[in-house]
């Protein structure tokens, strides 16, 4: 587990190195890589038989604290764009 504001945020159950996301088992990167390695298995069982469509990879959520305010709220502004919930201000990379 992660401290992260007096709390402990739940590590990642695939890679044990990331905090999970909010109500799931895995971060974001594992969760996007086993979209990927899901979409290629489904295309070579099937053989083409059926169009597979794959699901889009999200964006990771930022866990740091806003460098202009010092709150840890994100929102999606844009696809793959973060930006803080009270100022407005993208994180720091």
């Amino acid at each position: 587990m992660i401290p992260d504001q007096g709390t402990l945020l739940p590590l990642c159950s695939r890679c044990q190195q990331r905090p999970r996301r909010p109500g799931q088992r895995w971060c974001q990167p594992c969760a996007n890589q086993y979209k990927s390695q899901r979409y290629w298995r489904l295309k070579t069982e099937e053989g083409g038989a059926h169009d597979v469509i794959p699901a889009p990879s999200q964006a990771e959520k930022p866990i740091g604290l806003c460098r202009l305010c010092g709150m840890g709220a994100w929102f999606e502004w844009s696809p793959n764009t973060w930006r803080c919930a009270l100022c407005g201000i993208r994180p720091a990379l």
